[in-house]
């Protein structure tokens, strides 16, 4: 007898473009599985303007090879 092994599905994309809206179906459809939003392990809410748009994490060249 083999266990159903662990799925981790990453979700990304600009804000308002519907990413909790496909996270929230897949999960529905899946079943057993859990939404996690990076919002709930935001703990720096006073960034200043400058470090809260810093999107470089989404730049080619923050993905590794």
């Amino acid at each position: 007898m083999t266990s159903a092994q662990p799925r981790l599905i990453l979700v990304c994309g600009p804000s308002g473009c519907g990413k909790t809206t496909v996270a929230n179906e897949l999960a529905e459809a899946l079943g057993n599985a859990a939404v996690i939003h990076q919002d709930d392990n935001f703990d720096q809410p006073f960034l200043n303007y400058a470090e809260r748009t810093d999107d470089s994490f989404e730049s080619p060249s923050s993905v590794g090879s």
